[in-house]
């Protein structure tokens, strides 16, 4: 949600188009954005703001997109996608998110998000954007230091299954396993998402037996315990469950380890 300021002399952007209309008549467009501008994207702010506009984009044409907490005001984009893990590069590519970090010219004091739509041989890069208290537009911007992005982020797209990695799995006293990883669903939405564990073989076998936890979205941590866990060097197998009823595989099988429960 930013308000766009008058960029300073040697700007580094220049403006394609303003306004839906102006866009649609040079070609530039808005990839059905009017129809929904009034409403949440994402979960965002409803109307016209640069998250709920980029919200949009990341959601729509068939595409899907897990959102990280941490994705309030524009500012905070960044850093909450480093701390869920997503590469925040220096360099655009198209599908990426532009991110402005506070007063980074031409964002004010809440940051500024845009859709990079094209890029160029000398670094330079298009985007379509929406601002607060302003209107759509297409920008060119050119590869100077003042008003260059904080960042682009590229955030993993999904075909609705859930997807992540088991990083650490151990028992560190009786009848407990202790595990770390990442995770997401792009259709939960900040709701849990459950976590099977299945010991002793894959959630297929019927000697294995299984628990289940839950977490939202990206990097968990979570200490499972039950007085009917088997003891003793076991196998591990780790899956995400997606939600009845929602795109994608029923699951997706993160990882295994095998240690020796307590």
């Amino acid at each position: 949600m930013n308000v766009l300021v008058a960029a300073p002399a040697g700007a580094v952007s220049i403006n394609l188009c303003t306004g839906i209309l102006k866009c649609l008549s040079l070609s530039l467009g808005d990839s059905g954005y009017s129809t929904v501008q009034t409403r949440a994207n994402w979960g965002m702010t409803p109307g016209t703001n640069c998250t709920n506009y980029v919200g949009y984009r990341l959601n729509s044409g068939g595409r899907l997109t897990a959102r990280p907490p941490g994705l309030s005001t524009a500012h905070s984009w960044g850093s909450a996608a480093r701390s869920a893990g997503i590469a925040v590069r220096s360099v655009p590519t198209v599908g990426s998110v532009a991110w402005w970090a506070k007063d980074v010219p031409p964002a004010s004091k809440l940051g500024h998000v845009a859709y990079v739509e094209r890029t160029y041989a000398d670094g330079s890069f298009d985007v379509s954007e929406d601002s607060f208290n302003g209107d759509f537009g297409w920008r060119h911007v050119k590869k100077k230091e003042a008003g260059w992005p904080s960042g682009f982020i590229s955030f993993p797209q999904s075909d609705g299954t859930p997807s992540g990695r088991l990083t650490s799995l151990t028992s560190p006293r009786k009848d407990t396993l202790d595990l770390w990883g990442w995770g997401s669903d792009p259709e939960a939405m900040g709701r849990s998402t459950t976590i099977l564990l299945s010991v002793g073989g894959p959630r297929t076998s019927p000697a294995a037996r299984t628990y289940t936890t839950s977490t939202t979205y990206f990097r968990f941590h979570r200490i499972l315990r039950s007085s009917s866990m088997p003891s003793g060097r076991r196998t591990v197998y780790v899956y995400l469950l997606n939600a009845s009823g929602t795109k994608g595989a029923s699951h997706a099988f993160i990882g295994k380890r095998t240690v020796r429960i307590r």
